[in-house]
């Protein structure tokens, strides 16, 4: 059975939507935060428009906060750390962050992120491959299964990044810039 919290951040999970952040943007419920998470997207979306490829195998979530929290301003650089660390957490190390969303592994996609804002919400887009095989999601792409030879357990990653950016978060709103020369140190040259 999937955990309906994690970290104490509500979680409403799916087996297939068009997209995550069209769910967190229409979820009507009263708490501050909280994940969508999905097996599959039908119509995942990236910058511009761009479709994001979201095959079973791989992570794709949509994480809503207050935007009236006073990181929020910093949830793409926040959360693209966050992402990274995750990633180097269960051996994919050496990820890098290309400017400004995507994250990659051996000079490969391997996740990105959004950040919408909408209906007194910011939204987090998250979706990383994780278990996907390479053919399945484009040339240019890699996952998880592919960089370190083994499955990663999707609710084990999911737990380990929320908590890390609930760690994040929280130094944020003391006034901590950590996170954003993070975010600077990652950026590919």
């Amino acid at each position: 059975m999937l955990p309906d919290r994690i970290e104490g951040v509500p979680v409403f999970w799916y087996q297939r939507v068009s997209s995550t952040m069209e769910i967190a943007a229409r979820l009507l419920v009263p708490c501050v935060s909280g994940i969508v998470v999905a097996d599959r997207q039908d119509a995942g979306r990236g910058r511009y428009g761009r479709k994001w490829v979201s095959p079973p195998g791989g992570l794709y979530l949509s994480w809503f906060f207050p935007e009236d929290a006073t990181y929020t301003r910093h949830l793409l650089e926040i959360g693209a750390v966050c992402v990274v660390e995750t990633l180097a957490s269960i051996g994919c190390r050496g990820c890098r962050i290309k400017f400004p969303n995507d994250i990659l592994s051996s000079g490969k996609k391997i996740a990105g992120l959004l950040v919408q804002k909408t209906g007194g919400r910011t939204i987090l887009g998250i979706g990383v491959n994780l278990n996907t095989p390479a053919g399945e999601i484009g040339p240019y792409a890699t996952s998880c299964r592919d960089e370190t030879g083994h499955d990663v357990d999707r609710e084990v990653f999911l737990g380990c990044l929320v908590r890390t950016v609930n760690d994040s978060t929280s130094r944020c709103r003391g006034g901590d810039d950590l996170c954003v020369r993070k975010w600077a140190d990652l950026l590919l040259p």
